[in-house]
């Protein structure tokens, strides 16, 4: 399941790259359904990130940035819990 999810946020990324924002969301869509299965932190990261350059290709900046602030937030967890390893 992660290594699914890791694809379809792959596959999403490149479909807004592509301006096929309608299949892009498909995939961000079932992404974020096995982020939030797995409790993966790294894959709920990329794909916050991934969503929001969706938004922002779309012109939805209101959501863009929500999903860049929860991306954020991710990325600071993760490099936190990264360092207390250390």
């Amino acid at each position: 399941e992660k290594s699914l999810g890791v694809s379809y946020n792959i596959l999403a990324d490149l479909l807004v790259k592509m301006k096929r924002y309608d299949e892009a969301k498909q995939y961000l869509d079932k992404a974020r359904t096995l982020a939030n299965i797995t409790g993966s932190l790294t894959q709920k990261r990329s794909n916050h990130q991934v969503f929001a350059a969706y938004y922002a290709a779309i012109g939805d900046h209101k959501s863009a940035f929500k999903e860049q602030s929860q991306y954020i937030l991710y990325n600071d967890s993760i490099y936190r819990d990264v360092a207390q390893v250390k």
